[in-house]
């Protein structure tokens, strides 16, 4: 039996990293299914990072005339992100998010306790909790919603991946009142809340209800002390939104509270309790702990989100092809702008 130290581990995770999030680059239509499946416990956030960075290119990571097949889906979907996050963090985090995902979405905006023009931050001035969450919904509510179809919801430790998102949403109505993420709590079957951590979307209909519910306090909806996603998942209920935990066409997560390596390093000592030696038919099993179209995860800051960007955006199999079919609709793409 062949066996692996620590340091290989971690070798062999970076690879799994390249897997797990570089192989929706060539897909577009892997269909996405909704419903429940059993939770990973949280564990450790890793250490931050204060980089001095100039913004990505244009192209947002990509390389030119690669984005055709999301660039569409934009067009009739666009999607908004509201991002929480505090002056403190400015400089640590949120132009991090800036330069990395946040500028491949149809628009965005920060939410922090002080004003800042060149995030752009809008402030919230002594709003904490749920009472931050209702604040921004209203603002959102306010200033947003006849432009946008769907609006996520994420913090400055998130990492989203946007084109899979754009997959999840494209057959979604938005029309429909739903709150889309994943399940933290739920009774005889029904989602009582969606993790904030690890974000969440909801439809312009759904973001309709909740601001309408919180302008006109609704009982559910109202000021409270407890935690935002709980007092967010019972408000969301009482005005009639779906609560909805995402999951692929394997049922695995697409919402993740999460690190990449953090989901793995709990996946194994799921398989074997001993960290410091696997064997090599563990690892392979250990490949299969998350989706190739995850949308979104947590703890991750400063350097973390450029490695990110690196293993989505920049880094290519060569010769490895998903779905030809999508190469003849760039194609056609192609051959349309031409004319």
């Amino acid at each position: 039996m062949v066996v692996f130290g620590p340091s290989v581990v971690k070798f062999i995770g970076l690879g799994f990293l390249c897997g797990l999030i570089g192989s929706w680059l060539l897909t577009s239509s892997t269909s996405s299914y909704l419903g429940q499946i059993q939770l990973h416990p949280l564990m450790r956030a890793p250490k931050e990072g204060v980089l001095d960075v100039q913004h990505f290119s244009e192209h947002g990571g990509h390389h030119e005339g690669e984005t055709l097949l999301v660039d569409e889906l934009a067009k009739v979907r666009p999607v908004f992100a509201f991002i929480f996050t505090s002056a403190t963090e400015n400089e640590t985090r949120a132009v991090h998010i800036k330069s990395t995902w946040a500028k491949r979405f149809d628009g965005y905006l920060f939410f922090s306790d002080n004003n800042d023009t060149n995030l752009p931050a809008f402030a919230l001035p002594n709003k904490k909790g749920w009472a931050f969450t209702r604040s921004a919904i209203a603002h959102i509510y306010d200033n947003f919603r006849q432009n946008f179809t769907f609006f996520m919801k994420a913090h400055d430790t998130n990492y989203v991946v946007v084109e899979n998102l754009r997959s999840l949403l494209r057959e979604v109505d938005f029309k429909e009142p739903l709150l889309i993420g994943r399940s933290m709590a739920a009774t005889q079957g029904t989602i009582q809340f969606l993790s904030d951590e690890s974000g969440y979307v909801m439809s312009r209909a759904a973001l309709e209800r909740l601001a309408v519910g919180i302008k006109t306090n609704v009982e559910a909806c109202s000021e409270s002390d407890a935690a935002a996603d709980v007092n967010f998942g019972k408000c969301a209920i009482a005005v009639g939104v779906k609560l909805i935990h995402a999951v692929d066409q394997d049922k695995s997560d697409l919402f993740h509270p999460l690190t990449p390596w953090d989901i793995l390093k709990k996946f194994l000592e799921t398989i074997n309790p001993d960290p410091t030696i696997f064997a090599s038919d563990q690892m392979t099993k250990a490949l299969t702990c998350c989706s190739d179209q995850a949308v979104a995860f947590s703890d991750l800051k400063g350097a973390h989100l450029y490695m990110m960007e690196y293993m989505v955006y920049h880094l290519y199999p060569y010769g490895i092809i998903h779905e030809p079919e999508n190469y003849e609709k760039v194609r056609l793409l192609q051959s349309a702008m031409q004319r």
